[in-house]
């Protein structure tokens, strides 16, 4: 086996940075680059789509409604907010090919933080990313040639929910 270190630009020193900005959105280490927030899934969700509950039909897992959620100037209560979608496109990177993030670094919108970096979503997309991975490695395919419906069957049998 080899180990291979793949460096973005300059090191970044995610000690220093504050819990919302230490996050990998898709293919970098995310952080305040240039003042810009840098988004690079294939898709990130957005907060008006978990406020509103969207279903995409790539869902690996379920994330938790524990915090405040403001979107637009309207706050949304943990008791009256629906549990949200995560895709399996928002472990997916655009631009480093075989790799699949998880834990609090898939592609979400800044204010889903409190929500993603939550034990049980960390667990799940984790769960998620190593079963994506063993397939990919099964059938010699890239991860963003898998096929979500093997992916979300064998996350059925391991009783994750998906809805």
């Amino acid at each position: 086996a080899s180990t291979v270190i793949i460096e973005f630009g300059d090191p970044i020193d995610l000690n220093a940075m504050p819990k919302e900005e230490r996050r990998h959105i898709g293919s970098q280490v995310q952080g305040i680059i240039g003042g810009m927030l840098k988004e690079n899934s294939l898709a990130n969700v957005k907060a008006s789509d978990a406020a509103e509950g969207r279903q995409y039909d790539d869902v690996i897992g379920l994330a938790g409604t524990d915090s405040v959620l403001s979107v637009d100037g309207v706050k949304y209560y943990p008791e009256s907010r629906p549990f949200w979608q995560i895709p399996y496109r928002a472990l997916v990177p655009k631009t480093v090919h075989n790799l699949l993030v998880a834990g609090r670094c898939f592609g979400f919108e800044r204010p889903l933080t409190y929500d993603a970096r939550e034990v049980g979503t960390c667990f799940m997309t984790g769960q998620a990313a190593g079963a994506a991975a063993s397939l990919c490695v099964a059938g010699r395919l890239s991860n963003k040639d898998l096929d979500v419906k093997k992916l979300q069957s064998l996350l059925k049998k391991d009783n994750v929910r998906l809805a």
